[in-house]
C-alpha cells in the first residue's frame, strides 16, 4: 500500500543480467546481495526470480538472497491455500533465502502461520530486532544475525526492523514492539560495533522516510534493503556513506546490491551499488521452480466469472463496491470500509471480474458487522483516522462509505461535514478490521452477521450488469449511483516534498478565470487552488520537478518560488520581525507590472493583470502568517522546516576541495567562501563568491550585517579564519597547505555554530580520519570468560596501548613512517589522514609509562568504567587526564562483561516459578533478568521503571528466585522502603510467590523481626523495614544480608543526610534499588543512588559535582556510564502496557479574591527586603517561610490566619474546587486530591461532602499504618466513597487508587516528581479510565510561576538518559528571584 506522499524514484527499465555480460570485478571479492520485499504472495514471478538467483550464483561466489518482509497476503494461491501460507514456505526454500525479517502483514494469517513458516524454513534466518516475541512465536527470530563470507576474513551482520503499527490488534497478542525514533537510529550504530562485522546491512520494513531518517543518524551503516511503502528506486540513494535500496512491489523488480572488498588486513570496503532489475519477459523462466508454481496456481475455482468490469475501474470506486455489497448484504442504513482493506493496485482493468480478482482485491477475510451509530459517532471516525499522526497515511481520505457523503476541509485544524442527519442512529455496516481497530466510541463492538466480504462482494457484482466509473459530472455531486462520496481540500504541508522524486505532472488542463483565480481540471491538481491562489503558489513553489508541459504552471512557479527566496533573505537579515520578512513575499509594483507582462499564452491569461498577481501574492501571504502564527514559530524556523534549499539562502558556504593544478604538493587544498544567493527549478542553491555578495548588499546595512556576522562570530573561535579576515583573503579562492586545511578542519565546529555551511567537495563525506592513540583497557589473562562467572566488580585491569587509525590499529614501522612526514593532513596510503606528530608522541609517552607503572597493581573495574567513558577522574591520579587525541576501548573480556550487563549477550538466569512466569508480562521478566544478571555479578541494579509498571512484582519475582537456589538460607533479604508501603509488600509476596516467607521489622507489627534473633533464617527469607528504622538500627550495619532492595530509593537522594549514610552503611552481597523517579532534582541524587549500589562508579563527591559541570554538550558520557545499571521504561509507550488509558493534564486556574490578594500583597512586601540579602544560604532560609505563606493565602485566608472560618466565598480557589467538583460528581465519577498542608485537609473535606452529597476520606502522616490498606480498600470499592484527600508527602507513594478518574492537586509542590507519583495512584496498569489531572492555580501568584518554571523541570529526570539540559531552581541570583516571586 503507497502512502500518497510517497511518489515512486522514476521507471525502472533496468536490462536483466545475462551470461553474456562482462564482470566488471573480482568476482571472489566481491559480495551479490540479490533483495526482495513487499512480495505478497506473488508467486507467478518466482520463476523469473529463480533464473536471475541462479545467474547469479553461477558467475559469483558469494551471493545472498535476503528478503524484507510481507512475503504473504495479496494472492489467494497463497492466501488461501489449505495450509495458509504454504506455497511461499515452499518457493522460499527451493530459492533456498539466507536470511529474511518480517513485515505488518505477515502477521495477518495468525502468528501460528508465522511460527510455522519460520519452522518450515530451517536454512534460514530470520532476524527482527525491534520486537519482544510472543510466548507463540519464542524463539522464531533473533535480534542479530551474522553472516561470514567462507573463505574471506569478511562477514555480515544483519538487523530486522518492522514497523508494526498497521497490524490488527487481533494478532498482535503478546507482542510488544518500538518504532525506532532517532535515539534507537544512533544505537544501531553502536549494535553493529559491538560485533564487529566488516559489511554492516539493515533489512528495514519501517518506510522510506524513516530508512533516509537512518541514513542520517546511523553513519556506521553500509546498505538498507527497504521496503513496507512499495518505492521503487531504479538505482538506489547514496547518502553519508549508506546505500539505500528500496525495489517496488509484488516481484516486479528485485535488487542487486555488489559490494566489493579487500581482504588485505584489515578488510574493507571498496565500492558498493545497486540496481533494481525488473522481472519482465526479458528474463526467462525457470522450468523446475514453473512446475511447482503451476502445481500451486491450477485451482480453476479462482477462474470463475463473477462479473464484468465495463472499463478500468479506479481504486476509490473499488472501495464504494464494497460498501454498497456489506450494505445490501446486511440491510443496513449506510456501510463504510477502510481504504487499506481494498487491495486492488491503483485500479481494477476492463474485462472479466473472477473470484481471483475478488480475493485479491480482499485478502484478509474479513467479516461483516454493523454498529450503531449516531451521526458525531461515524464523522468521529472518518475525522480521526485522516488526523492519525501514527499512521503511515494520516492526512489522506482513509474510509470509503456507501449511503452518505462526507467532505473534509483539511487545514490547521480538519473539519468534517457529511449528508448524515443529527438524532438519527443509523445501522452501519463496516469489516471486522475496521471495528476492532478504528478509534470510535463502539471500538470492538461490532454485532456479527456471519457474512463474509468476500461473499458480499461477489453477490452485489452478479447482480449488476457492468461495473463503470461515475461520469465526471457526477463526480461532485456524490456519487449517487453508487451510494457514496468523499473528499478532501488541501492545505499546506511542508514536509511531503521530502518524500520522494516526483514523477512529471500533466496540467494541461491549466488556465486563468475571468476573476483571476488560477485552476486547473487535471488530477491530482484538480484542487489544487480551491482553497485559494495562495494554497496553489505554495504547494507549486516547494514542488521538486523541474519542467512542466504547461507554461503557466511553469511560471506561477517560478514567481513563488522567487517570494520564497525574497523571503528568505530577509528572514537571514531581520530573524526577529515576522511581519518584515512576510512582506517581502509581496512584490514591488514595478516587479508585479512584469510579471503580468511576461505572463505565458494560456487560456485566459488576458485576465492577469498586476493587480491579479497582487492578490496571488498577497493570499500567499496570509495562508504563511497562519502557519507561522498557528505553530508559534519565526519565517526562519518555518523555511528551515522546508529543508534545502530554503534554509540555506542568505547563508555563507565554506568549501574545500583538492587543489588538481597544485603542481609540487606544497598547495594540495583548494579554499572559496560563497553566499546562497537563490534557488533554482530544481531545488538546487544558487551561489555567489562572498566579494560580489558584498557588492550585491552595498549600501544596505542590515543586509551587509547578515552575511559577515557569522563570520566574526566564528573568527572569535577559530584563528585561521581572524587571519583571513583581517587580510581580506576570505574574499577569494585559496590555495592551502596541508597544515591550513587540517587548521581549518578543526575549526569546523566553530564555523557550523555560527551558522555558517561546511561543504567538502569531492573530498570527503566527513572529517578524514586522524592519527590517535588507543588505551585498551581488560583484565589480566588469568581472569575468567565473561560466560563463567566472569569479570565481577572485584575485577582489575590492566592497559595496553597502541596508536589507531580510522579504527584500525597501526604497526610500530607505521606510525614511525606517519610520525617522520610531519604535521597537518599527509597523505598515506592513498588516502588524506590528520597528524598532530608532537601530541600523538607525548600521549604514547605517558600512556607507556603508566601501563608500565599499572602492570603489576591495576586499577579496581569501577574506576576502569569511568575512565573509559571520560567520567570522574579522582582517584586516578596516576593516568594521564583524558584527551580527544586519545581513545579509550573496552578489551574482549570487558567487552563481553559489558554487553552481559547491558544485555546484549544471552546468559542464563534461572526460570520462574510456574505461577510468576504466567503472570508476569515480558517487559516485567526482562526486569527480572536484569536484577538477576547485573546483581550476579557483584554490581547494584536500579529498576527505574514508570510508576505502576510492576517494579515490586520483578523484585518479588528476583527475590523467590535467590530463595529457590538457596541464597537466602542463614540470614534473610532486607528490604527497605517507605512506611506506606509495608503491608503492601508483605501481601504481594504473599500473593505472587507464597513459599517466599517475607517479615516486617516495624513496632507497628505484631511480630516485629528483630536482628539479634538467633537463628535469624528460621521462616523468614526477606524482611522489610522503613527508612528511619533501618537508619536507627545500627544493629542492621553488622549483618552481611545476601541481598538489600531499597524501594522508593529516591529516599537516599540526599547524600549528606544521617538517613543516607546509614543506609550506604549497610552490607549486602547484591544491591538493588527500585524508584520511578530516579532523579528528582539534580545530578547529585543519583550520585546517592549510585554511591549505594556500585560504590566508586561515580567517583568522589566533589569530583562527581565538577564532572556534571562539565557536560556542557549533553549528558552522554554519564549516561553510558551508568546505563548497564539502570533499566527505565515509561508507560506512556503504548507498545509496553496497552491497555494502561493515557491521563490527561488539564489545569484549572483561579483568580484571588480581594481579601486574598490584599494579604498576598502586603506578603510580596516583606519579601521584596528579604531578596536584598547578599548571602545566598541566608536568603534563602528568610524566603521558604514566606513562600509557605503565600501558598496557604492561595489556598484560603483562612488557613493563613491560623481560623475555622473556611467560607467557600473567601477563596477563589475553593470556589473553582466547588465548581470542579460538582461536575464530577454529577457523572458519577471519583476523585482522589492532593495537598501538603495537613491542616486544610478537614476543611477540604467538609466543603467536598456537601458537593458530593456524602463523606470521603482522608489519608495523611497521621494516620496509622494499619488503617491505610482499609481507606485504599473502602475507596476502591465501586459503591465507596466518591472522594479520597490526601496529604502529598504521606499518600505520594505505593498506594494503588485506580477507582479514581480525577486527580486534583489543590495545591503546587516545587517538586515534579513527587506531584508525578502522586497522579500515579490512579494513572497505572489496572486503570481502564482516562484519568484527568486538574492541578488549581492561581494566576498571577507563585503557584503560576512554579507551573511555567515545573513544565521545563518535570523533564530533568528523563533528559539524563536522553541527553537534554537542566536548569536549578535554588541558584538563582536576587534578580532572579524577583522576577520569579515578585513580578506580579
Amino acid at each position: 500500500m503507497i502512502p500518497p506522499r510517497i511518489l515512486l524514484a522514476g521507471l525502472a527499465c533496468l536490462c536483466p543480467f545475462t551470461l553474456a555480460q562482462k564482470l566488471k570485478s573480482d568476482p571472489h571479492k566481491t559480495l551479490i546481495i540479490i533483495s526482495t520485499s513487499d512480495m505478497h504472495g506473488n508467486l507467478e514471478k518466482f520463476p523469473k526470480l529463480a533464473t536471475l538467483v541462479k545467474q547469479y550464483r553461477a558467475k559469483y561466489p558469494h551471493v545472498l538472497l535476503v528478503d524484507s518482509g510481507d512475503y504473504f497476503m495479496g494472492n489467494p494461491y497463497v492466501d488461501d491455500w489449505e495450509k495458509r501460507g504454504e506455497p511461499l514456505t515452499v518457493l522460499m526454500n527451493k530459492l533456498k533465502y539466507d536470511i529474511v525479517t518480517i513485515g505488518n502483514h505477515d502477521l495477518d494469517y495468525g502468528q501460528e502461520a508465522l511460527r510455522d513458516h519460520i519452522k518450515g524454513m530451517p536454512g534460514t534466518k530470520f532476524v527482527v530486532t525491534n520486537v519482544n516475541p510472543s510466548p507463540t512465536l519464542e524463539n522464531c527470530f533473533s535480534p542479530y544475525a551474522s553472516i561470514p563470507i567462507k573463505g574471506t576474513p569478511i562477514s555480515i551482520g544483519f538487523i530486522g526492523l518492522v514497523d508494526l503499527q498497521t497490524t490488527d490488534v487481533r494478532r498482535m497478542s503478546g507482542i510488544s514492539w518500538k518504532l525506532p525514533d532517532e535515539e534507537d537510529y544512533k544505537g544501531i550504530t553502536d549494535r553493529f560495533r559491538l560485533h564487529h562485522n566488516t559489511i554492516n546491512v539493515i533489512l528495514s520494513h519501517l518506510e522510506y522516510d524513516h530508512d533516509l531518517k537512518m541514513m542520517k543518524y546511523s553513519p556506521n551503516i553500509d546498505v538498507i534493503l527497504g521496503g513496507h511503502t512499495h518505492v521503487m528506486l531504479p538505482h538506489g540513494h547514496l547518502r553519508t556513506g549508506t546505500l539505500l535500496s528500496h525495489t517496488g512491489h509484488r516481484l516486479s523488480h528485485a535488487g542487486v546490491t555488489e559490494i566489493t572488498f579487500s581482504t588485505e588486513k584489515p578488510a574493507s570496503i571498496l565500492s558498493k551499488s545497486t540496481k533494481a532489475v525488473s522481472l519482465d519477459e526479458r528474463i526467462p523462466s525457470d522450468p523446475e521452480v514453473e512446475k511447482i508454481v503451476q502445481q500451486f496456481t491450477g485451482n480453476p475455482f479462482f477462474n470463475q466469472q463473477v462479473g464484468v468490469a465495463g472499463e478500468d475501474i479506479t481504486h476509490v470506486t473499488v472501495g464504494t463496491f464494497f460498501c454498497k455489497a456489506i450494505q445490501q448484504a446486511s440491510h443496513s442504513d449506510i456501510a463504510i470500509y477502510n481504504r487499506g482493506g481494498v487491495r486492488a493496485r491503483s485500479h481494477l482493468c476492463k474485462g472479466p471480474i473472477k473470484i481471483k480478482d475478488i480475493y485479491e482485491m480482499e485478502p484478509f477475510r474479513e467479516k461483516v458487522v454493523t454498529c450503531s451509530m449516531s451521526k458525531a459517532d461515524i464523522e468521529q471516525l472518518i475525522l480521526s483516522k485522516f488526523m492519525s499522526p501514527s499512521d503511515d497515511e494520516g492526512g489522506i481520505l482513509e474510509v470509503y462509505c456507501s449511503g452518505f457523503s462526507y467532505q473534509i476541509m483539511d487545514g490547521v485544524t480538519p473539519s468534517i461535514t457529511s449528508t448524515l442527519k443529527n438524532g438519527v442512529i443509523y445501522t452501519v455496516a463496516m469489516g471486522d478490521y475496521l471495528c476492532n481497530n478504528f478509534k470510535f466510541p463502539q471500538k470492538g463492538n461490532g454485532k456479527p452477521t456471519g457474512i463474509s466480504v468476500r461473499s458480499a462482494l461477489i453477490e452485489y457484482l452478479k447482480q449488476i450488469k457492468a461495473a463503470r466509473e461515475p461520469h465526471a459530472a457526477g463526480r461532485r455531486d456524490g456519487l449517487n449511483k453508487l451510494g457514496g462520496h468523499a473528499t478532501f481540500l488541501p492545505a499546506m504541508q511542508p514536509e511531503s516534498h521530502h518524500a520522494a522524486p516526483e514523477e512529471e505532472r500533466n496540467f494541461s488542463g491549466f488556465r486563468i478565470l475571468p476573476s483571476g483565480a488560477p485552476v486547473t481540471d487535471t488530477p491530482p491538481f484538480d484542487r489544487l487552488f480551491e482553497e485559494g491562489a495562495g494554497n496553489g503558489l505554495y504547494a507549486l513553489a516547494v514542488s521538486n520537478w523541474e519542467t512542466a508541459p504547461d507554461p503557466g504552471a511553469f511560471f506561477i512557479k517560478n514567481m513563488a518560488r522567487q517570494a520564497l527566496t525574497r523571503m528568505a533573505h530577509a528572514a537571514a537579515e531581520r530573524p526577529d520581525e515576522v511581519d518584515t520578512v512576510l512582506d517581502h513575499l509581496l512584490a514591488s509594483t514595478a516587479e508585479r507590472a512584469a510579471l503580468a507582462e511576461q505572463f505565458p499564452p494560456v487560456p485566459g491569461a488576458e485576465y492577469v493583470t498586476p493587480g491579479v498577481i497582487a492578490g496571488w501574492l498577497e493570499d500567499f501571504r496570509r495562508l504563511v502568517k497562519k502557519e507561522v502564527g498557528t505553530r508559534g514559530i519565526t519565517p526562519a524556523a518555518w523555511l528551515n522546516g522546508l529543508g534545502a534549499p530554503w534554509n540555506q539562502i542568505g547563508k555563507v558556504f565554506f568549501h574545500l576541495a583538492e587543489n588538481r593544478d597544485d603542481a609540487t604538493g606544497s598547495r594540495p587544498f583548494a579554499f572559496m567562501a560563497t553566499f546562497a544567493h537563490q534557488s533554482a527549478a530544481d531545488n538546487q542553491v544558487r551561489h555567489l563568491p562572498l566579494s560580489t555578495a558584498l557588492k550585491l548588499h552595498e549600501g544596505n546595512y542590515t543586509a551587509l550585517l547578515a552575511v559577515l556576522q557569522p563570520l566574526k562570530e566564528a573568527a572569535r573561535e577559530s584563528s585561521l579564519l581572524q587571519r583571513l579576515l583581517d587580510n581580506g583573503k576570505i574574499y577569494a579562492p585559496l590555495a592551502w597547505s596541508a597544515a591550513e586545511a587540517r587548521d581549518f578542519l578543526q575549526d569546523t565546529p566553530a564555523y557550523e555554530h555560527a551558522g555558517i555551511i561546511v561543504r567538502m567537495v569531492n573530498l570527503w563525506r566527513k572529517s578524514p580520519p586522524k592519527l590517535q592513540v588507543k588505551v585498551t583497557a581488560d583484565a589480566p589473562g588469568s581472569e575468567k570468560t565473561a560466560h563463567s562467572s566472569g569479570l565481577s566488580v572485584h575485577s582489575l585491569l590492566r592497559f595496553s596501548v597502541a596508536a589507531t587509525l580510522g579504527g584500525r590499529d597501526l604497526a610500530p614501522e607505521e606510525l614511525e613512517e606517519l610520525l617522520s612526514n610531519g604535521d597537518g593532513l599527509i597523505r598515506f596510503k592513498g588516502e588524506w589522514v590528520r597528524v598532530d606528530a608532537q601530541k600523538v608522541r607525548d600521549l604514547m609517552d605517558r600512556w607507556t609509562k603508566a601501563a608500565r607503572m599499572m602492570s603489576s597493581l591495576g586499577i579496581p573495574l569501577v574506576q576502569g568504567l569511568r575512565l573509559l567513558v571520560n567520567g570522574p577522574s579522582d582517584q586516578l591520579a596516576q593516568l594521564p587526564e583524558p584527551d580527544e587525541d586519545c581513545v579509550m576501548e573496552p578489551g574482549r573480556d570487558l567487552r563481553q562483561a559489558l554487553d552481559i550487563l547491558a544485555g546484549e549477550v544471552p546468559v542464563s538466569v534461572p526460570e520462574l516459578a510456574p505461577r510468576l512466569n504466567a503472570l508476569m508480562r515480558p517487559y516485567q521478566k526482562e526486569g527480572f533478568s536484569f536484577l538477576y544478571r547485573v546483581t550476579e555479578r557483584g554490581f547494584g541494579a536500579c529498576l527505574a521503571d514508570d510508576m505502576g509498571l510492576g517494579k515490586t512484582l520483578q523484585a518479588i519475582a528476583w527475590l523467590d528466585a535467590l530463595r529457590r537456589e538457596g541464597r537466602l538460607e542463614g540470614l534473610p533479604a532486607l528490604i527497605v522502603a517507605p512506611a506506606s508501603l509495608l503491608s503492601n509488600w508483605k501481601e504481594e509476596a504473599e500473593r505472587f510467590a507464597p513459599e517466599l516467607a517475607l517479615r516486617i521489622m516495624h513496632p507497628s507489627a505484631p511480630d516485629s523481626w528483630q536482628p539479634e534473633e538467633i537463628p535469624r533464617r528460621e521462616g523468614c527469607h526477606a524482611v522489610i523495614t522503613t527508612y528511619g528504622m533501618a537508619a536507627r538500627t545500627p544493629a542492621l550495619a553488622g549483618l552481611h544480608f545476601p541481598a538489600i532492595i531499597l524501594d522508593e530509593a529516591q529516599a537516599i537522594k540526599n547524600a549528606g543526610s544521617a538517613r543516607s549514610r546509614a543506609i550506604r552503611s549497610l552490607h549486602g552481597e547484591r544491591r538493588a534499588a527500585l524508584s520511578g523517579t530516579p532523579v528528582e532534582n539534580n545530578l547529585n541524587e543519583l550520585w546517592s543512588l549510585m554511591e549505594f549500589l556500585n560504590p566508586g562508579l561515580l567517583g568522589g563527591r566533589k569530583s562527581f559535582e565538577a564532572f556534571t559541570r562539565s557536560l556542557e554538550r549533553g549528558y552522554a558520557p554519564l549516561r553510558r556510564l551508568v546505563r548497564p545499571f539502570i533499566l527505565r521504561r515509561m508507560k506512556t509507550d503504548p507498545a509496553l502496557v496497552p491497555d494502561l488509558p493515557d491521563k490527561t493534564e488539564i489545569p484549572a486556574y483561579c483568580p484571588l479574591t480581594p481579601e486574598q490578594a490584599a494579604l498576598y500583597q502586603t506578603q510580596i512586601d516583606t519579601l521584596h527586603a528579604m531578596l536584598d540579602e547578599p548571602d545566598p544560604a541566608a536568603r534563602l532560609m528568610l524566603i521558604l517561610p514566606v513562600l509557605a505563606r503565600l501558598k496557604q493565602i492561595c489556598n484560603h485566608p483562612a488557613q493563613f490566619q491560623g481560623t475555622d472560618d473556611y467560607a467557600p466565598e473567601r477563596s477563589g480557589k475553593f470556589l473553582r474546587l466547588q465548581e470542579l467538583c460538582a461536575s464530577i460528581a454529577a457523572r458519577q465519577e471519583k476523585a482522589i486530591l492532593f495537598t501538603q498542608f495537613r491542616s486544610i485537609i478537614p476543611h477540604l473535606h467538609d466543603l467536598l461532602s456537601g458537593v458530593f452529597g456524602r463523606s470521603g476520606l482522608t489519608l495523611h502522616g497521621g494516620t496509622p499504618i494499619p488503617e491505610r490498606q482499609g481507606i485504599v480498600t473502602a475507596f476502591q470499592k465501586e459503591s465507596g466513597p466518591p472522594f479520597c484527600i490526601l496529604s502529598l508527602k504521606a499518600a505520594g507513594t505505593g498506594l494503588t487508587l485506580t477507582q479514581a478518574s480525577h486527580v486534583i492537586h489543590v495545591d503546587r509542590w516545587w517538586n515534579p516528581a513527587v506531584e508525578n507519583q502522586a497522579t500515579d495512584r490512579a494513572y497505572r496498569i489496572g486503570q481502564h479510565r482516562n484519568v484527568l489531572v486538574h492541578r488549581l492555580i492561581c494566576r498571577g501568584t507563585i503557584e503560576d510561576r512554579i507551573d511555567a518554571m515545573l513544565t521545563e523541570k518535570r523533564r530533568m529526570a528523563d533528559d539524563l538518559f536522553s541527553g537534554g539540559p537542566e536548569q536549578w531552581l535554588m541558584n538563582m541570583s536576587a534578580e532572579e528571584l524577583k522576577d520569579v516571586l515578585c513580578k506580579s
